[in-house]
């Protein structure tokens, strides 16, 4: 069995379990960096408002030393990775770390530029600095904007993604042994069983093979089809055995026996031979009855006339019985009585 079963069913459900596991494991995945995404847009939340009054105090008093030791700070802190200040004219009070590339449309500088790197796609939590405490209205003072990463999303979620992707190989192969194990236990070793039982029953000597009936319950499909097929041997070996009853009773009798289908001799009895004078049966069968018989019967007809003849009324009317003159091997006539019988067999008569 080269396809067995057990593979025929490992590429039909085991893959599309696969990939269903995989496709599962990637919307883990997605929901996981959701998470992670949440929790940062929480944490630099967190930061704007823990970093606000003292970012706003440096910008109102425009002291350079304490804005950029909030920035060093802010970028120092874990999930942060730059910060940008920028006044409403649009010059630059501070930027430190790695910022975004739209920051580079800002070329004026209140204070020393520092060494910054720009990058796209980064996260970001902008927010104003507003002075509320004077007498008119409340004035914004700068708009701060701090930028983390994806990349910290990704180490963050390194640990869970990792779990994800084992338990997944784990489940798999666990499910992957199972499956095998109790494809080949319950599916392909009973159908190998089956198999060599039903070869074994197309043999041309026949040999009685009864299967033992599965677990699993009487009304399941494997148990039904072992029950299906010990009925079956059962009623091939009636059948065998009639047969062979037949097939001693036609070889054994005293009386000469012919079977002849489509006007040619198919098989014989010993006791035709003997009256043949011959022994092997190859020297009848395969011969049509004119053809060991002289040109003429008696009568005066053609044998070959004569026997179709005969044999036309026989398969039309029933059993014929007449006399008929046959030449043995050695070419002598013998006076025969033949009872001609139609009989149909494999649907010939």
């Amino acid at each position: 069995m080269k396809n067995i079963i057990g593979r025929v069913l490992f590429k039909k459900i085991f893959i599309w379990y696969l990939a269903i596991a995989i496709l599962l494991s990637i919307v883990q995945i997605v929901i996981e960096y959701n998470n992670q995404k949440n929790i940062l847009d929480n944490s630099l939340d967190s930061i704007s408002k823990t970093f606000y009054k003292p970012l706003l105090n440096g910008v109102w008093n425009l002291d350079e030393h304490q804005i950029m030791d909030n920035s060093h700070s802010i970028v120092s802190m874990n999930n942060i990775v730059g910060i940008s200040i920028i006044d409403p004219g649009y010059s630059v009070m501070s930027q430190s770390g790695i910022i975004d590339n739209f920051e580079r449309n800002y070329v004026k500088y209140l204070y020393k530029k520092e060494a910054v790197v720009y990058q796209s796609n980064l996260i970001k939590k902008t927010f104003p600095l507003i002075n509320n405490d004077t007498d008119s209205d409340s004035e914004m003072l700068a708009t701060v904007t701090i930028y983390s990463s994806n990349n910290i999303i990704f180490a963050n979620m390194k640990d869970q993604v990792y779990n994800i992707v084992v338990n997944v190989m784990i489940q798999s192969l666990v499910l992957l042994i199972l499956f095998l194990f109790f494809t080949n236990k319950l599916i392909t070793i009973p159908l190998r069983k089956l198999i060599n039982a039903i070869d074994k029953t197309n043999q041309e000597h026949y040999e009685h093979v009864s299967l033992d009936v599965l677990s699993g319950g009487p009304d399941t499909e494997l148990p039904l089809l072992f029950q299906s097929y010990n009925k079956m041997q059962e009623r091939i070996e009636t059948e065998v055995e009639k047969n062979r009853a037949f097939e001693r009773l036609f070889e054994e009798s005293t009386d000469a026996l012919a079977v002849v289908q489509d006007g040619i001799i198919v098989e014989c009895n010993k006791a035709a031979l003997h009256m043949m004078r011959v022994r092997d049966k190859n020297k009848i069968i395969g011969f049509r009855p004119e053809q060991l018989s002289p040109g003429y019967q008696p009568d005066g007809e053609k044998s070959e006339i004569k026997a179709q003849k005969l044999i036309d009324l026989a398969l039309a009317e029933g059993t014929q019985k007449f006399e008929w003159v046959h030449n043995g091997i050695d070419r002598r006539k013998t006076w025969l009585e033949i009872t001609l019988t139609p009989v149909s067999l494999d649907n010939h008569d």
